[in-house]
């Protein structure tokens, strides 16, 4: 009977390992960059607070005058969910300079506020993005992009974006 729970348990693990294996992003990382801002735009359109700040590095900060930080940007994305526009966002990447752990991204975005036939906001932004080390799977080690900062944070408050 031991034996038979042994093999079980041999066969679980292995299986695990396997799996863990066989899901690891191997995309290269001019691939996960875009796929940062892709999957970045879709959760803020799905007016997720987890998953915008997943893409967060707990590092951020901006370099304006304003000088927020990840739990200040945290209130104002929440308090931008919460309020009673509801918007769109598009972004289009224009340059990517990818160099080792580090990225830096300028992005064209617009907001467009759903409903009102308003001109949208556009705005360039400059992201620096650094690649942190992560877990998966519990306790397997993985790396991610995440948002360490940027140069650009614009908050319109007359329009509550």
């Amino acid at each position: 009977m031991k034996k038979i729970l042994a093999v079980i348990l041999a066969a679980a693990a292995v299986s695990f390992l396997i799996y863990a294996y066989l899901t690891i992003d191997k995309r290269t990382d001019d691939q996960l960059v875009a796929a940062f801002v892709t999957d970045g735009v879709q959760a803020v359109n799905e007016h997720n607070l987890s998953k915008v700040m997943d893409m967060v590095s707990d590092d951020f900060k901006t370099t304006d005058d304003i000088n927020v930080n990840k739990s200040h940007l945290r209130l104002l994305v929440a308090q931008a969910f919460r309020g009673g526009s509801q918007f769109s966002v598009q972004a289009t990447p224009i340059t990517t300079d990818i160099e080792g752990t580090t990225a830096r991204l300028k992005v064209h975005v617009s907001v467009s506020e759903l409903g009102f036939q308003s001109k949208p906001t556009e705005r360039e932004i400059n992201l620096t993005l650094a690649k942190e080390t992560t877990r998966r799977l519990l306790f397997i080690p993985a790396t991610k992009w995440r948002c360490t900062g940027t140069d650009s944070l614009v908050l319109d408050y007359d329009s509550g974006l």
